[in-house]
């Protein structure tokens, strides 16, 4: 999954404070391991854990020039490392353009 939205402070600090209300006001055990200087592909980001029945996504989420980029990768739970690699190249080859 890949989410892009302009955002008018392009902080991650600000990111992370807005990922963190929502997440707090989610119910809870839907969203984990919430870290605010997270890392991913070698890119500081917002990262966490989205649970559902059947399957986890982890969420990279950072800010690009003046653009909140978010990926999320999605595999059955317990198998993340059948799409790390794919997951890795998503996360590095997004960015903001213009």
């Amino acid at each position: 999954h890949v989410t892009q939205w302009r955002v008018a402070l392009a902080t991650l600090s600000a990111t992370a404070e807005f990922l963190k209300s929502a997440i707090d006001a989610a119910p809870a055990g839907v969203f984990v391991d919430f870290n605010a200087a997270g890392r991913t592909a070698g890119r500081s980001a917002v990262t966490y854990r989205e649970i559902r029945s059947a399957h986890d996504i982890r969420w990279t989420v950072w800010v690009d020039k003046a653009v909140r980029i978010s990926v999320g990768c999605q595999s059955r739970r317990g198998h993340d490392d059948a799409v790390s690699r794919e997951c890795e190249r998503a996360v590095r080859s997004a960015r903001a353009l213009g």
